[in-house]
């Protein structure tokens, strides 16, 4: 594996902002079809010293190569250059077109079906997390701008973390103990609560 791709995947800090843009994620739902997905296994392939297997190498073929994850990445690693230059030509044309065909019409039915509401005082909870407050202010305050431009009212749920820590070391104890805390900072009449880190919202989405 060339030298500059393992620095690259080091960079990898597995903050998770590539899933919440990665057309070919939102469309599986699938980890191994994100860029942090595949810098995890990639690294595991350096650690033990052998190279990429066939099966991941062809997996390699369902990237787009829109560059969206580049776009939002922190670290600003280019994942499509480094799986351009670790996979072998192949024919996956039509799995490409097979995704951007049903992604364009997901956006398209959202746009044709999602109703227009009456937004006039609406409120709308905004967690930010650890990441957005600490170190991604520019991210959280332009979340914030763009909910207030579309004529909602925000508020910041004071919580410094999603809980995400509890989840992955399957600390049930921990976890609930953490919701419980942001189900009471959520004290508001408002109906929803976003977030733009793609990890508070797979932590949140199980409270």
């Amino acid at each position: 594996m060339d030298e500059n791709i393992k620095e690259e995947i080091y960079k990898c800090s597995k903050c998770g902002l590539c899933k919440s843009v990665c057309p070919v994620y939102l469309a599986t739902k699938n980890e191994m079809f994100s860029p942090r997905g595949r810098f995890i296994v990639l690294n595991n392939f350096f650690e033990r010293n052998k190279k990429p297997s066939k099966k991941f190498l062809k997996n390699l073929d369902i990237c787009l190569n829109c560059k969206l994850c580049k776009d939002f990445c922190p670290s600003d690693i280019d994942a499509s250059e480094i799986f351009n230059n670790l996979k072998k030509p192949s024919k996956s044309l039509y799995v490409k077109l097979f995704f951007i065909f049903n992604f364009s019409r997901l956006f398209n039915f959202y746009k044709k079906y999602n109703p227009k509401r009456n937004k006039k005082n609406e409120r709308i909870l905004y967690f930010e997390g650890c990441y957005n407050k600490y170190v991604n202010c520019d991210d959280r305050n332009a979340s914030i701008k763009l909910i207030e431009k579309l004529g909602f009212e925000v508020e910041k749920v004071i919580s410094d973390c999603c809980g995400y820590i509890y989840l992955s070391n399957n600390d049930k104890q921990a976890l609930k103990k953490n919701e419980e805390k942001i189900i009471q900072n959520c004290n508001s009449n408002a109906k929803y609560i976003i977030c733009s880190c793609d990890t508070c919202y797979e932590t949140l989405s199980t409270i």
